[in-house]
């Protein structure tokens, strides 16, 4: 028999963030690393910014 899919809101989830996770290199944090105001995950972009930053003479 055919392994079932959970449809519910939860199980999407877990299967949408498990694929994300696995073929796209995704990385999953908890949502209090998540700053809502400004809408970032602030460590993630400092983490994306340094390597691009100009170094000043």
């Amino acid at each position: 028999m055919p392994e079932l899919t959970d449809t519910t809101e939860k199980g999407l989830e877990a299967h949408i963030t498990q694929h994300l996770c696995l073929v796209n290199a995704f990385e999953e944090r908890h949502f209090s690393n998540y700053n809502r105001v400004d809408c970032v995950d602030e460590d993630l972009l400092l983490l994306f910014c340094k390597p691009h930053r100009k170094r000043k003479s």
